[in-house]
C-alpha cells in the first residue's frame, strides 16, 4: 500500500514539474502610414504587439511562464527607398526595448527564438520598427500587408 502510494505522489510530481504548451498568442496588425519629409528623409513607423491577461486562454493563475520562440511576419513600405526594419522585444510592463535585432522587410520567420532567455509574461510585447531613411519627398508610403506576430510559450 505505502508503495502504491509513493508511486501515485511521484507520478503527480513529475506532471506538477514537466512544463506545458500553452494556446499560441497570434496578434495582426496594419501598420501606420509611413509619412515623408518635404526633403525625402522619413522617420520610424511603429507597430506593437502586446501580451494582456485576456490573451493566456487556460493558463492557470499565477504560472510561470516562457516564451518558447515567437514567428512573425514583417510588411514593407510601398515606394520606400530604404527601409531598415528592427524587431524588438520589450520586459512586461517596461517602456525600452531591451532588445532590438534587424530583420529585412517583406519577410517571415517562424522559429525566431532570440528572446527566449528575457522574462515573458502580462505586459511583454514584440515591436516592429520600420525606419525609412530615404523616399520620395512629401510622400505617405502605406505598408504592403499587415504585420503578425505569434508567440509560444510554455507554464
Amino acid at each position: 500500500m505505502k508503495k502504491m502510494i509513493l508511486a501515485a505522489l511521484l507520478s503527480t510530481a513529475f506532471v506538477s514539474a514537466h512544463a506545458t504548451d500553452g494556446t499560441p498568442i497570434s496578434k495582426t496588425i496594419t501598420p501606420p502610414v509611413a509619412f515623408i519629409y518635404s526633403n525625402g528623409s522619413g522617420g520610424t513607423s511603429i507597430t506593437d504587439f502586446g501580451v494582456a491577461g485576456s490573451d493566456w486562454g487556460s493558463v492557470p493563475p499565477g504560472a510561470q511562464t516562457k516564451l518558447t520562440k515567437i514567428a512573425y511576419q514583417v510588411t514593407s513600405y510601398i515606394g520606400a527607398g530604404d527601409d531598415a526594419p528592427n524587431i524588438c522585444y520589450y520586459l512586461p510592463y517596461t517602456i525600452k526595448p531591451a532588445v532590438c535585432h534587424p530583420v529585412t522587410a517583406g519577410t517571415s520567420n517562424a522559429n525566431y527564438t532570440d528572446f527566449n532567455a528575457l522574462a515573458f509574461g502580462n505586459g511583454a510585447k514584440v515591436e516592429i520598427q520600420h525606419n525609412i531613411s530615404r523616399s520620395a519627398p512629401g510622400a505617405n508610403l502605406k505598408p504592403a500587408s499587415a504585420e503578425s506576430v505569434t508567440f509560444f510559450y510554455s507554464y
